[in-house]
């Protein structure tokens, strides 16, 4: 008897389904309406514009790819130029420095000793010593001129601030344009050079 009441509850459940789907005309197959052909040239009109639209907008999609990649591809035409500009540039100046490097690694001591010029005079203090002259004095006689132009330019005793012993200090002498060296002027002597 149990098994009886299960399949009246089954029955019962389903039965109620069935009366239900009589009454309705839900499950009924929609048959097909024809439409005019005004209603047909309506519905098209209709859906058109949405269709284009669609079509609208995959095209600007499209054509702003489109100019997206032509833009970059632009920006990086004219970027190369100077990117190879700036390396080739920095290739210049790591070669610089790379040769600067080698050069003052080739520079001995002795060589930068000889080259010190104390009081700046214009004479290095190598021949300062060779000159008999003061390394930390840049006019070692007082005359007015310096070590350097009296040894190099004027050839006049830089020890001696009247190398002529005309009782006019060497530097005097240049600036009346008088020969430091003995009697006449700086013009004779120039003109005696050049004859």
């Amino acid at each position: 008897m149990p098994e009886e009441k299960k399949q009246q509850n089954v029955e019962d459940i389903f039965s109620s389904t069935e009366t239900m789907s009589k009454q309705s005309n839900i499950f009924k197959e929609i048959e097909p309406q024809e439409l005019s052909e005004e209603e047909e040239i309506s519905e098209v009109a209709q859906t058109f514009p949405k269709f284009i639209k669609q079509k609208n907008k995959k095209i600007f999609v499209i054509i702003g790819v489109v100019i997206i990649i032509l833009i970059l591809f632009f920006g990086i035409y004219t970027l190369m130029p100077k990117i190879k500009e700036i390396k080739e540039q920095r290739k210049i100046e790591k070669n610089l420095e790379k040769n600067a490097n080698i050069q003052l690694s080739t520079i001995t001591t002795e060589q930068l000793i000889k080259n010190i010029d104390s009081d700046k005079d214009g004479l290095s203090n190598q021949e300062e010593a060779q000159a008999d002259t003061n390394p930390l004095k840049a006019d070692t006689d007082n005359d007015g001129l310096s070590d350097r132009d009296e040894v190099k330019i004027w050839k006049t005793d830089p020890l001696n601030p009247d190398t002529d012993d005309d009782r006019i200090k060497d530097g005097d002498e240049i600036k009346k344009k008088l020969n430091p060296n003995g009697k006449g002027t700086l013009l004779e002597i120039i003109q005696t050079k050049n004859k």
